[in-house]
């Protein structure tokens, strides 16, 4: 890993930068051509490549009056003007990888940034679906001094183990965090987590007080029913929360009564029953200090960065 950013001068003088350098695999047919020392530079519009540099042992390039010839590509570019040595390059498909050997510790740390801190498993995970080039594991594993400042805790709370579910929707996991020493933006002093158990899907809800959880409860239990309508069918079968007046009211009673949504409560100090929702808690608000202190923006913009994480 180098520190900073290498650049590269083009034909019309301009300095594109390069982000790291690996070997670049072509398939071809018959073998595969190694090409070492390829560079990164996500800003060229087009692959530049030396001719020379596709060259094996056992390769050949033939020059002829108008076109350049390689023993396992065929020919590779075509000339527009013999006085001028202007080469027109071939447009081939070929199937390409590239192993990264020396990568920009500056890029890798913007691009952690931009994804929202994520940890290496999860950033290793968002490159690789992103079809970005793939990194070692070591280049992803940065010191971060946000996440450092905003990631620190005593210890992870217990998961409990229950049935896996087979659809969405089947379980709904919900809890409130709060209230916090300082009001959002807007007047919010909690913030209520609604966690889908099969997608993993978390949806924050920054609110004034806790009794308004239970109307946005049922306007999230509506709202996805109706979106599952033609899209499968499914249906809530499940809500699991603590014993708290915000989830265990009549308002929220009778609407679960009226839709078959079975309330499961947890037992009385025992946070582990409702693991799922305090686990996606505390990631929420890892990452919302960790936006907070990068961006140095004062705690009143929590509301903001929880929804943003």
């Amino acid at each position: 890993m180098f520190p900073e950013i290498k650049y590269v001068q083009v034909a019309n003088g301009e300095k594109v930068p390069v982000f790291g350098f690996g070997t670049l695999k072509l398939q071809t047919n018959d073998s595969i051509v190694h090409v070492k020392y390829t560079g990164y530079s996500p800003s060229m519009a087009l692959n530049i490549i030396n001719p020379k540099s596709l060259l094996q042992p056992d390769d050949f390039l033939q020059i002829t009056d108008s076109t350049v010839f390689h023993s396992q590509f065929g020919i590779i570019g075509e000339y527009k003007d013999m006085l001028t040595c202007s080469l027109i390059p071939i447009q081939r498909n070929l199937d390409s990888e590239i192993i990264p050997d020396y990568v920009c510790a500056t890029f890798i740390e913007n691009l952690h940034a931009a994804l929202g801190h994520p940890n290496t498993n999860s950033f290793r995970n968002m490159l690789k679906s992103a079809g970005i080039i793939k990194y070692k594991t070591s280049d992803l594993d940065i010191q971060c001094e946000s996440c450092l400042k905003g990631k620190n805790f005593k210890s992870f709370p217990k998961v409990s183990v229950s049935p896996a579910t087979t659809a969405p929707l089947q379980l709904i996991h919900t809890d409130i965090a709060g209230p916090f020493g300082t009001a959002g933006i807007h007047g919010e002093n909690v913030m209520l987590i609604i966690v889908d158990d099969f997608t993993r899907m978390k949806f924050v809800f920054p609110l004034k007080h806790k009794s308004e959880a239970a109307e946005v409860i049922i306007n999230w239990i509506n709202q996805h029913e109706r979106y599952f309508t033609s899209r499968g069918g499914y249906r809530v079968s499940s809500l699991r929360s603590d014993n708290g007046g915000e989830f265990v009211n009549s308002r929220l009673q009778q609407f679960c009564v009226h839709h078959g949504i079975k309330q499961e409560t947890t037992v009385p100090y025992s946070s582990e029953q409702n693991g799922v929702a305090e686990r996606a808690i505390r990631s929420i608000e890892d990452k919302s200090r960790v936006l907070l202190e990068e961006a140095k923006l004062t705690e009143k913009f929590w509301s903001y960065s929880m929804v943003l994480s």
